[in-house]
């Protein structure tokens, strides 16, 4: 079985990272919005000075994992081939840096590093993203294959996708991949 993962806010805390450090940048608290985009809570020129930060060297490579996470994709290797399915940051240090960490905090090859921002062209058995227009198009293009909407604070008044199903942890994503693995063989 293949299984594809998003990174960001699937196993990476990357909104938390931006909230802690818009947090610094601008003298101010800032706490989680309902939206997925996490800059939409932000005016014009935070968005620029945050974007800016955000691509420089160094950012990528400090965000931390979720906890739980390591465990989860153990699980999800045992399962099957796991692949992470990224969309790329604007950034000429965004992808080395995303490669090196996903293998030092998961030992995940770069062979098994895709970064797509069109993730639905990827196939695979299971695709588990936090993002609903990923989940939409991936599950669109397999409708025969399992797409998971991993609900986050940014997502959890979204509505799941037609074809895909709604996982609220970890747990829920590896009884749902093991269910889908055992019904297909």
């Amino acid at each position: 079985m293949r299984i594809l993962l998003d990174c960001d806010d699937v196993i990476a805390a990357f909104r938390n990272k931006v909230l802690e450090d818009a947090s610094v940048m601008f003298g101010r608290e800032c706490a989680g919005d309902p939206s997925w985009d996490v800059f939409k809570m932000f005016d014009g020129d935070e968005v620029k000075a945050l974007r800016e930060h955000v691509s420089k060297p160094g950012f990528c490579s400090s965000i931390q994992p979720i906890p739980g996470s390591h465990e989860f994709v153990e699980s999800m290797r045992a399962l099957g081939d796991v692949f992470i399915v990224t969309s790329p940051f604007q950034s000429p240090t965004w992808g080395y840096e995303r490669t090196q960490w996903l293998n030092w905090h998961y030992g995940i090859h770069h062979r098994q590093v895709i970064f797509s921002g069109s993730k639905f062209v990827e196939h695979g058995d299971v695709f588990v993203d936090d993002h609903h227009t990923h989940v939409t198009a991936w599950s669109a293009e397999w409708p025969d294959k399992l797409a998971i909407l991993m609900t986050t604070p940014g997502n959890r008044d979204t509505d799941v996708p037609f074809g895909a199903i709604r996982a609220n942890t970890y747990s829920d994503v590896i009884s749902l991949a093991t269910e889908f693995k055992n019904s297909n063989g």
